[in-house]
């Protein structure tokens, strides 16, 4: 079945954003559009035949959302730097932050063009949670729920003797609507060392314009760092026919994380996986051998208060796993 054509009126709002991205210093926009799909909703499309190599857009790192720039920030900044937060958390606080600042931000395009709403897991309805009642997804959002309350309630508590940054005025759903941006929206930049030498670093950026690249495993770009320029880059992967959609790869994701993480399943995934976690109680006769015994054999167990556990990834291409036989041949082995 062809690709419905997109509808030009549901993307007539993101003028300023692309009017905004080609005006900024140091911006830069090929021949690419915004487009409104039945299924994969808002995307980027070709308006011209691309190569394979070109360029398609770059931005610099000033322009970007990141932890970087938040701590560059003049109010979050001073306060970043007396507490320990994590890289998340003060990104998350930048984007409120330059959310509540409206026109008067330097990010206002940007901010505006970002979705009201998201479709994780953790935003369902009691209804839609019990549509998946009973699987790692199910489990796996309440612990994000109770993580992200808990996480909340730290952060409110950490920056209350900080007045000027005004996180009291910062809700529950504010704080998860952020966090859930980032999950949906950033990619990960390898940043060189200082040196030149040492291990690059991973920098979590959200970039105007290209956080609306969809997925897709045979993606058609791909993102990059130049550190000459100091700007986030994508570039054509793939020769693409004027009209055509640009994707990006989100990486090898199942379906289960791709719901929780993303908000959508892919079908036909190929990366798609079933959890098991084989368990084992700290009652169970030799326990300390056998953990000894699994650690020898090359499986990997998380020691927990009552059990010791370790999932094991299920797909079509290994329904079977050999670390999961061996996980159970050895906890359930004479004593």
């Amino acid at each position: 079945m062809a690709e419905p054509e997109p509808e030009p009126a549901a993307t007539a709002g993101l003028t300023d954003l692309l009017d905004w991205f080609r005006g900024a210093e140091g911006c830069k926009l090929g021949n690419l559009e915004v487009a409104q799909y039945e299924y994969e909703g808002r995307g980027l499309r070709a308006t011209a035949d691309i190569k394979k190599g070109n360029p398609l857009l770059c931005c610099p790192l000033r322009l970007v959302f990141s932890a970087r720039a938040a701590r560059a920030e003049p109010t979050l900044g001073p306060v970043f730097e007396q507490l320990s937060l994590r890289d998340d958390d003060m990104l998350a606080l930048y984007l409120l932050s330059e959310r509540r600042k409206g026109a008067a931000s330097a990010h206002a395009a940007h901010i505006a063009s970002l979705p009201a709403s998201y479709d994780q897991t953790i935003f369902w309805s009691e209804d839609e949670m019990a549509e998946i009642a009973g699987s790692n997804v199910f489990t796996l959002t309440q612990q994000l729920r109770e993580q992200m309350r808990g996480d909340y309630d730290a952060l409110q508590s950490a920056l209350a003797p900080f007045e000027a940054v005004g996180a009291a005025e910062y809700s529950y759903d504010d704080y998860c609507w952020a966090i859930a941006s980032i999950w949906s929206r950033s990619m990960d930049l390898p940043i060189p060392a200082a040196d030149g030498e040492g291990v690059p670093t991973l920098l979590r950026v959200i970039g105007p314009v290209a956080d609306m690249l969809n997925t897709q495993a045979a993606a058609s770009s791909s993102h990059g760092y130049d550190a000459e320029s100091d700007t986030l880059t994508i570039a054509a992967s793939a020769d693409a026919a004027a009209g055509d959609q640009l994707f990006i790869s989100y990486g090898e994701v199942s379906n289960a994380r791709s719901l929780w993480l993303y908000g959508f399943t892919t079908e036909d995934n190929k990366h798609d996986t079933v959890t098991l976690y084989t368990s084992m109680d700290t009652a169970a006769p030799s326990y300390s051998k056998r953990l000894k015994l699994l650690s020898a054999v090359g499986v990997e167990h998380e020691v927990l208060e009552t059990c010791a556990r370790s999932a094991h990834e299920l797909s079509i291409a290994e329904p079977l796993p050999a670390a999961l036989l061996l996980s159970l041949r050895v906890q359930h082995a004479p004593k």
